[in-house]
């Protein structure tokens, strides 16, 4: 659990470092998003993370839940990596606006949705 931690911790900082060149891309697209849609994104990327871990858990084969688990544990942890490094650039670039926060919102719901089914799957075992 120690060297997982470690882990993490090697993954969020790479996505922190790597989120600004994300943060372009997806500046060039010219999303037309308000801070509505970025809640709705957060909720979606919520959803979404717990039908594909509860799937998992459902087929009650345990290696491929862990499996599932680290993954997208190593997924969100990343893209919430990679969005706070999209804000922390886009604040002093003075140039923060809703499609700035597009990574954090995701890796924040997939995040959420992990931890939670995380916890649930523990309960259940």
């Amino acid at each position: 659990m120690h060297r997982l931690i470690k882990v993490n911790i090697v993954i969020f900082v790479l996505g922190v470092i790597i989120g600004p060149f994300l943060l372009t891309a997806s500046n060039f697209s010219q999303a037309p998003l308000i801070w509505v849609d970025v809640i709705t994104i957060v909720v979606g990327s919520f959803i979404s993370g717990l039908f594909v871990v509860g799937v998992q858990i459902l087929r009650k084969n345990p290696k491929n839940t862990q499996y599932t688990l680290l993954l997208f544990e190593l997924l969100s942890v990343f893209t919430l990596g990679s969005g706070v490094g999209g804000i922390l650039y886009a604040m002093c670039m003075g140039e923060f606006s809703p499609s700035s926060t597009i990574f954090f919102a995701v890796g924040l719901g997939l995040f959420i949705s992990v931890v939670s089914m995380h916890f649930f799957y523990k309960s259940i075992v």
